[in-house]
């Protein structure tokens, strides 16, 4: 989750939970959150989300109403971010609608398997529920989806399964690999260096892995390599 730096939100959200004297409530409609979200998604998805936040009681409030969303993959990662803002001028008993765009990968701190996404609004002098939504996504490898086939037809990755090195082969000019990084599929990033036509894999332990090549378009292909 981005658009704000985590460091503005740790200062920002004392001080929205120790005022007193709220004068409106803000909640996430629950079941608007749940129809946006789906419960399993291809890894690096990029999807639209559309959030109800609801605004009642109290007096009229102007002023800007933050989005805030927090991601616990249960692997060590946890990312707290502002994913929108909205200035609204004398809002009462209404709602605010949000839409967001979310990558799911593991710079928004996602990993293979099991997330848990919480998301709650918060602004100055309104409370926030503290029973905020809470959902648990499931992220899946989706190897090639979404990417343009012809990039994968220029590149080729061999041998698949391996069990001490891979080639990169790169047969257009125009189209080349920058970087390669490998993750394991508990989305920890374990290898990370500039391009070389062959990788030394023997000391990975048997499994499952993700591939990523980054190429110098800005594009990046994935592949699941087999370790034996």
């Amino acid at each position: 989750m981005k658009d704000m730096k985590k460091l503005l939100i740790v200062a920002f959200l004392p001080l929205i939970f120790c005022l007193k004297g709220y004068s409106q409530i803000l909640s996430v409609d629950s079941a608007s959150a749940e129809a946006n979200i789906p419960d399993t998604v291809n890894y690096n998805a990029n999807l639209n989300h559309s959030f109800a936040i609801n605004i009642t009681g109290g007096a009229p409030f102007t002023g800007t109403v933050y989005l805030i969303a927090g991601v616990d993959s249960s692997s060590g990662m946890l990312s707290i971010d502002t994913i929108g803002s909205r200035n609204v001028v004398n809002k009462q008993n209404d709602t605010i609608m949000f839409t967001i765009n979310e990558t799911y990968n593991n710079a928004n701190a996602y990993r293979f398997g099991g997330n848990v996404v919480v998301i709650w609004p918060v602004a100055a002098t309104l409370t926030t529920y503290l029973d905020t939504f809470k959902t648990n996504v499931f992220i899946q490898q989706g190897v090639g989806v979404n990417e343009n086939q012809h990039l994968y037809n220029a590149i080729s990755v061999y041998p698949n399964p391996s069990k001490n090195y891979i080639n990169i082969n790169q047969t257009d000019q125009k189209i080349y690999v920058k970087r390669v990084r490998i993750y394991n599929f508990g989305g920890r990033l374990i290898y990370d260096e500039k391009f070389r036509s062959k990788i030394d894999v023997s000391k990975l332990l048997p499994g499952l892995y993700l591939l990523r090549l980054h190429l110098n378009d800005g594009e990046a292909l994935n592949y699941k390599l087999l370790k034996n």
